[in-house]
């Protein structure tokens, strides 16, 4: 990963976690094999080497199909692909890596370090391993001979299941970034154009501080005229609430904000745009929501209208909450307009 300049991010640490499982697993497979050689009375040195040639092909075409699943991934264009990009190239070369090591290191260590003959006496934990596992794969032999006596029934099963899934999916709720809580919220806070600096001051001191008085907040940083957006100016604010620990609140970010929302609004002359900070910003640009729409047009007069029609209708529809836009049409301003086809004045030198 140091060599290919990725760092370590939660899509990497996903990758690194699920490759424990495939580094393992393919250790354990060649393990297994060349200790039942082992046991079965054969020199560490024969025994790994059997073991390693009878188990190779099996371990390859592990590595190669478990590698092929992930490979598309690595061709992915769009926002997807650049943010699984990382994800896949590490799980990949972690996954050829890791077959490369359990058909030469692992024969390798095998043939040094395991004791030869077959052991003969085994311990307590050995013996009630054993024979849990002995149990368990009678019960797994029982069952499957009760599902192949009912292929009918095990059949209509799978379509349900089929079924089923296709029911679930409809209803599980579905997003691009699912929403993740990071302890932190993040307020926006916009007053009248003309306000006063001490007027937004004060507003903004009455939002920090019923913010400050909920139980599942721990601190709160509130600032007035800052924040690098599209539109800072003296009426403009920002505050962020830190949560308390998990274990220590009951509520999660969003709720918190479903919580909080009435309260904040309570306050006269200024508005408050919560939204629970994505893990991962894809995108767009520094706003007072988690979610944003741009429209663009030629015509400007056509625009207003438009963005002014749409923050209407979706501030009434359904599952839409602190509706705004970044289109000022209250400040002032001055347009310009250059008559290109005046004719330019001469220039005249008087001479002395």
């Amino acid at each position: 990963m140091s060599l290919l300049g990725y760092s370590l991010d939660n899509l990497s640490l996903m990758a690194l976690t699920l490759s424990v499982g495939f580094v393992v697993d393919d250790a354990i497979v060649m393990l297994e094999n060349i200790v039942r050689h082992v046991e079965e009375g054969e020199e560490p040195y024969v025994a790994a080497t059997r073991g390693a040639a009878e188990i190779g092909f099996t371990i390859l075409s592990m590595t190669v199909s478990l590698a092929a699943v992930f490979i598309p991934i690595v061709f992915m264009g769009g926002i997807v692909g650049r943010l699984l990009h990382e994800f896949a190239v590490t799980i990949v070369l972690t996954i050829l890596i890791s077959g490369f090591v359990s058909v030469t290191l692992t024969p390798m260590l095998c043939s040094r370090f395991m004791k030869p003959g077959k052991s003969t006496e085994h311990g307590r934990l050995y013996r009630w391993s054993e024979h849990a596992f002995e149990r368990l794969q009678s019960a797994y032999e029982r069952s499957l001979k009760w599902s192949i006596g009912r292929k009918l029934f095990i059949m209509g099963l799978f379509a349900a299941s089929l079924l089923a899934t296709v029911i679930l999916f409809t209803f599980a709720k579905q997003d691009f970034i699912p929403s993740v809580d990071t302890g932190q919220i993040q307020v926006a806070t916009e007053a009248a154009d003309r306000v006063s600096f001490d007027a937004m001051t004060n507003m903004q001191r009455q939002l920090a501080g019923i913010a400050a008085s909920d139980p599942n907040v721990e601190a709160v940083v509130s600032s007035v005229g800052s924040g690098g957006g599209p539109r800072t100016g003296t009426n403009t604010g920002n505050m962020l609430l830190k949560l308390k620990n998990f274990g220590d609140r009951s509520l999660s970010a969003d709720e918190i904000i479903q919580e909080l929302r009435p309260k904040l609004q309570s306050v006269p002359g200024i508005n408050a745009y919560m939204q629970n900070p994505p893990s991962i910003r894809v995108g767009g640009q520094a706003s007072k929501s988690a979610y944003q729409y741009t429209l663009q047009d030629t015509n400007q007069d056509e625009l207003d209208a438009s963005a002014l029609k749409l923050m209407a209708l979706l501030s009434h529809a359904r599952g839409f909450a602190d509706v705004t836009t970044d289109m000022d049409l209250n400040s002032p301003a001055v347009n310009v307009d250059i008559n290109r086809d005046q004719p330019q004045p001469r220039a005249y030198r008087c001479k002395r």
